[in-house]
């Protein structure tokens, strides 16, 4: 069994409280670990928010150490109570699409807050949901990951063709937005500001004649808050993760991005 895998399962049985102080004891530690990591996030914050926070990095493994604790759980009934008390913000936004006439649309998250939540939520809404992902390298957990995920009667694909036969049909399937490192990147410009993200989610969008829509889920005061945004175009994807960030920094994962946030010179 591999490290990670076996940290994932001791973390998904342990009580929320030990569980997010393991998690972020760890993510600390992984962090303290890498200085490169640490430089990125700096960096990172610097582009996007205009000034330097040293300690930034601490408060952000922090964060994002709860958050994957908390992501842990979900299929289990501590994350069926956090479900069950959320606030949605927008949440009609499925009726105004339905009433355009779509059969299919396309949402799309980022790294940021407790984004796992987000497929099960609206499965839970009575929707046929996918995801899009990648296979890890470690397969272990990946098939724990996958396991999580299809917990809550979310479906997750790997295949193209998968996804083009899905658009034919009534559903929603989901896309990360800041995963970096694969398949065709697309890059967006706003004023300064450089960012790639994958191509894949905007393409599938233009098969269906309506853009992405943006949604995010993170804690606040303890209850689980999902924002969805109108549907939007790549620059507009970027706008809305800028102004998340500005409210909410430390719920984005900042490191890891593979040099996908530049400046312009």
């Amino acid at each position: 069994m591999s490290l990670l895998g076996a940290v994932l399962l001791l973390v998904r049985v342990l009580p929320p409280e030990p569980a997010i102080f393991i998690t972020r004891l760890l993510v600390i530690t992984y962090l303290l670990c890498r200085p490169d990591y640490r430089k990125e996030i700096d960096k990172n914050f610097y582009i996007l928010l205009g000034y330097h926070n040293r300690f930034f990095w601490l408060k952000n493994a922090w964060v994002v150490g709860r958050n994957l604790a908390l992501m842990t759980k979900i299929g289990t009934s501590i994350g069926d109570k956090l479900i069950d008390n959320m606030r949605v913000y927008r949440e009609n936004i499925t009726d105004e699409i339905e009433q355009l006439g779509q059969r299919h649309y396309v949402m799309v998250s980022f790294h940021f807050g407790v984004w796992e939540f987000l497929p099960g939520i609206y499965r839970n809404y009575g929707n046929d949901v996918a995801v899009m992902t990648g296979v890890m390298k470690d397969n272990l957990l990946h098939r724990i990951i996958k396991r999580i995920r299809c917990s809550s009667g979310v479906n997750v694909i790997g295949d193209v063709r998968m996804l083009l036969k899905r658009l034919q049909q009534a559903g929603i399937t989901g896309f990360m937005l800041d995963n970096t490192t694969r398949g065709n990147q697309i890059t967006v410009r706003i004023q300064k500001l450089n960012i790639r993200f994958p191509a894949a989610a905007f393409s599938m969008s233009r098969r269906i004649g309506i853009g992405v829509i943006p949604v995010f889920c993170y804690l606040d005061k303890g209850c689980l808050t999902v924002r969805v945004f109108s549907p939007q175009d790549p620059n507009g994807c970027f706008r809305i993760l800028l102004k998340m960030i500005s409210e909410r920094p430390a719920e984005w994962i900042f490191w890891g991005k593979s040099g996908a946030i530049n400046e312009n010179c």
